[in-house]
């Protein structure tokens, strides 16, 4: 898969679009499907990571990634304080902005952190990488009087009546189910080497297709009615 592929910069500059691309999912655009696929891209990144070296410090990494994108993308308004008053300077904006969603990403890093201490094959990693960055947003709500801003449960303002579940299982809990949704949708990709196997097993039930017979000619074999092979001499006639 070419998301797994990645390494290095590359899995990081894939991880930082993909949560750049996901904040779409909230206010104002509220285009849900961003924030399901960027959570599925992001497990495929740490699928890659955890066949690579150092997989725990590279999930890390791309985790803290992800949601630099993503926040960066989602707290612009951030900036607006600045623009006030219009005397004041606005050097500090960038380094405001760019400080205070550096500094919530690590959230993001220490949810890749734990997901690949405990990564595995198949769909259990699903659940392990929606359990920890579910914690990680509940720890982001609650630490340092907390900052819940862009929870991924806020992602369904557009579908209301999904929005009710938070009745049910609370802002944190939808979040967990919105982040199970969209890290499933990895399963859906499929290994190259996995489907030419399947298509050579399924290849290998088709018995091979009879030759068509040969003219009729001289000397050219074809079949008689038992299915035995007659041949003709130079002459024409018929022998068996």
């Amino acid at each position: 898969n070419a998301i797994k592929s990645l390494s290095g910069w590359r899995r990081l500059a894939a991880a930082f679009a993909a949560g750049a691309v996901s904040a779409t999912g909230f206010a104002p655009l509220e285009f849900f499907p961003a924030l399901l696929l960027g959570y599925a891209v992001l497990v495929l990144l740490i699928d890659g990571a955890d066949r690579g070296p150092h997989p725990i410090r590279a999930a890390a990494a791309a985790g803290w990634a992800f949601l630099f994108g993503q926040f960066l993308v989602g707290f612009h308004w951030v900036g607006y304080a600045f623009m006030v008053d219009t005397a004041a300077p606005l050097r500090p904006l960038p380094f405001a902005l760019v400080g205070l969603t550096a500094g919530l990403a690590l959230y993001g890093a220490l949810a890749g952190a734990l997901s690949a201490w405990f990564w595995q094959d198949g769909p259990a990693r699903i659940f392990v990488f929606a359990i920890f960055f579910a914690l990680g947003e509940w720890l982001r709500g609650h630490l340092l009087t907390g900052f819940p801003w862009n929870l991924s449960g806020y992602g369904w303002g557009l579908v209301p009546a999904l929005l009710q579940t938070a009745s049910l299982v609370g802002a944190y809990g939808l979040s967990f189910l919105t982040i199970l949704l969209g890290a499933a949708l990895a399963e859906f990709e499929l290994d190259p080497k996995a489907k030419q196997r399947a298509e050579n097993a399924a290849g290998g039930h088709h018995h091979a297709a009879p030759e068509p017979a040969q003219t009729k000619g001289a000397g050219a074999p074809v079949p008689n009615d038992g299915g035995k092979v007659i041949a003709s001499d130079e002459g024409g006639e018929i022998k068996k």
